[in-house]
């Protein structure tokens, strides 16, 4: 008698088809199934080759087959392949988030930003709202004269003040007699070279008329009413200021005139003296002139710098743009992260369906059941046909099928005589 022996492997892992829900499975004892079969058919090649596929997919099994401890491996896997499709689903998801929606519409943002930079630009260029932006060239201007003028001032209230309070013009004229110098010159002279030399109080009279002058352009924001007043209450004072400054020169000058011979004790007319309203217009015209100039570049500097202001307006557009390209980067690493995420879990999916229809039986399980049918298969077609043409069909069949189904770098099964 003629057996056909499968060599035994070790148990691997197999790839059979899932059997419909709707075909019978029939478990039979496969050795006494097999010479049944091959007596239905006669031993014919191809019916062989149809039993061997439906034992492959799980149509036909061993009558102690564990079913029951396969369909509950089956159902586990079944959630299992539920939870990674599950896992994949919600990875797409956030993956169309990501580079349908918040990619676009970060760029969109990046395009925003680059119209506004753009606009800020044409605004700049074409001058809009210039009066409410800074003139850097009058802004310079009346910081300039406001400074000079100041120092002007300064001065000259040095000398005012000094001619007016502690000018001792006596002794100049005594000490001009002794030395025969110009009298004449000490009259004539408004200021005095002294008050530069002399350390005294008159240093500190210009401050109150800058105090003045100050409050002056202060006033000149208020409303209404009080506007009024305070300007005209500020203009007397600066005026009368200025007059008594320039009473008190004249009036030494007409002491020193008594002193001379020049004028007559309870003659003075100083509303009538040249030197009185010089003194008098100098002052406060020197006054209101340095109050506006400081009025006026107080409003320039309070105007907005359009080239400052366009500079920080445009870096912070520039900062935000550099913001979203990190967000875009972070975006596009963390897509790169979701692919692999999916491709693992797409393969998780795929070996676990594939583990779920190895359930039916494993490598070794497949070669047992193989060779039990094909050992009842010969043994009608050896014992009952006698017909060795048609077993070395049967046999290219089994060889066949061991080849695509069975074979892992093993040798192939052989046939020997018994």
């Amino acid at each position: 008698m003629s057996l056909f022996v499968i060599p035994r492997t070790t148990p691997e892992p197999v790839t059979p088809e899932e059997p419909k829900n709707d075909t019978l499975v029939r478990r039979v004892n496969l050795q006494s199934y097999g010479y049944e079969k091959a007596e239905h058919h006669r031993g014919n090649a191809l019916a062989l080759e149809n039993l061997l596929n439906q034992i492959r997919r799980g149509y036909i099994i061993d009558v102690d087959a564990n079913e029951e401890q396969r369909q509950k491996q089956k159902a586990e896997l079944e959630g299992r392949i539920i939870e990674r499709q599950k896992n994949a689903e919600e990875v797409r998801t956030e993956m169309r988030q990501l580079t349908d929606t918040d990619v676009p519409r970060l760029e969109q943002e990046l395009l925003q930003l680059d119209e506004e930079i753009l606009q800020i630009r044409r605004d700049e260029s074409e001058g809009n709202n210039r009066y409410y932006h800074l003139d850097r060239f009058k802004r310079n201007l009346y910081a300039a004269m406001t400074i000079l003028l100041g120092v002007f001032i300064y001065l000259f209230y040095v000398s005012s003040f000094y001619s007016a309070f502690f000018r001792d013009l006596a002794a100049e004229l005594q000490k001009a007699n002794e030395s025969g110098g110009n009298t004449a010159g000490i009259l004539s002279a408004v200021f005095a070279r002294e008050a530069f030399t002399v350390l005294d109080f008159h240093w500190a009279g210009p401050i109150l008329l800058f105090a003045f002058g100050a409050m002056l352009h202060i006033a000149w924001e208020f409303e209404g009413r009080q506007k009024a007043a305070g300007v005209g209450l500020l203009l007397a004072l600066i005026l009368g200021t200025d007059g008594l400054l320039a009473y008190f020169i004249e009036h030494k000058s007409f002491e020193l005139k008594v002193l001379m011979g020049l004028a007559n004790a309870g003659e003075e007319a100083w509303w009538t003296s040249p030197v009185f309203y010089l003194v008098l217009a100098m002052g406060f015209a020197a006054s209101m002139v340095w109050s506006g100039l400081l009025h006026a570049f107080m409003q320039e500097y309070g105007k907005k710098d359009v080239r400052r202001i366009t500079g920080l307006e445009i870096r912070h557009r520039q900062n935000r743009k550099g913001d979203i390209r990190l967000v875009l980067a972070d975006i596009r690493k963390k897509v790169i992260t979701l692919e692999g995420t999916l491709k693992t879990l797409e393969l998780d999916i795929v070996r676990l369906k594939d583990d779920r229809q190895t359930l039916f039986f494993s490598r070794a399980e497949l070669e047992k059941y193989i060779t039990d049918f094909y050992d009842g298969w010969l043994g009608y077609v050896n014992n009952r046909l006698h017909n060795a043409e048609l077993q070395a069909e049967c046999d290219t069949v089994i060889r066949t099928f061991y080849r695509n189904h069975l074979e892992t770098n093993t040798p192939e099964p052989n046939a020997v005589a018994a």
